[in-house]
């Protein structure tokens, strides 16, 4: 089974870093708390924060090194950490490369679509897996710096 890694926005990759911050300065304020405190009772509160705060670091980091697309079973398939979803390659209707914004986009019989992630590098590769899992899809590549598809 080929994988597909999932092309970050820059954007994105920094919201996840400012959440990784964010979940190591609850871990280290709670744990002073716990430290600075005779309470034992409020001991569970911290932590149950520290351990969220743990849990939102394992899947964000999961998440920015374990995120790609695969073909399976009839289905495009988008595994993000935890998290899979899947496209049902039956249908889609066309499947547009568009070589100046460098996106794959797949559209949908119902007149939907969505965009295909990936390094534009391997976008060839993709839609040669997607050729051999439907003989039935029209594959198109558009310059949208100059003319658009009709969908």
């Amino acid at each position: 089974m080929k994988k597909y890694r999932y092309k970050y926005t820059p954007l994105t990759i920094v919201l996840i870093f400012i959440i990784t911050v964010i979940s190591i300065v609850t871990i280290v304020l709670n744990v002073i708390k716990m430290a600075n405190t005779s309470l034992k009772d409020k001991y569970p509160s911290y932590i149950l924060a520290i351990l969220f705060a743990v849990a939102v670091i394992l899947f964000a980091v999961s998440a920015l090194f374990n995120a790609y697309y695969y073909i399976k079973n009839g289905k495009i398939m988008l595994k993000i950490s935890f998290v899979n979803s899947g496209i049902l390659i039956s249908t889609i209707s066309e499947v547009v490369c568009f070589t100046y914004s460098k996106r794959l986009s797949v559209y949908f019989e119902n007149g939907q679509f969505s965009n295909i992630v990936i390094s534009p590098e391997r976008f060839d590769d993709f839609m040669e897996e997607l050729k051999q899992n439907s003989k039935n899809l029209k594959f198109s590549v558009y310059n949208d710096e100059i003319d658009y598809p009709a969908n």
